[in-house]
């Protein structure tokens, strides 16, 4: 089984995820995936959706990197 992605709640199985975009919610620009989760059907979903995708990332990582460099 996956780790489920942040911002996806629970769930376990990216493929079933996809956000039904029938709804009145705003639409999401950018999905990021927490490190370790990756799953390539998930984000080509996304991606003919219009949606960027960032897999396999931690955001507290790269800001940290992105710090030491100033």
């Amino acid at each position: 089984m996956e780790r489920p992605a942040e911002g996806l709640g629970a769930c376990a199985d990216t493929a079933n995820c996809c956000p039904d975009r029938s709804g009145r919610a705003p639409r999401a620009q950018v999905v990021w995936l927490q490190s370790g989760i990756s799953e390539p059907r998930f984000e080509e979903a996304l991606a003919r959706a219009g949606i960027r995708v960032v897999p396999d990332r931690c955001l507290k990582v790269d800001r940290a990197r992105a710090l030491s460099r100033l």
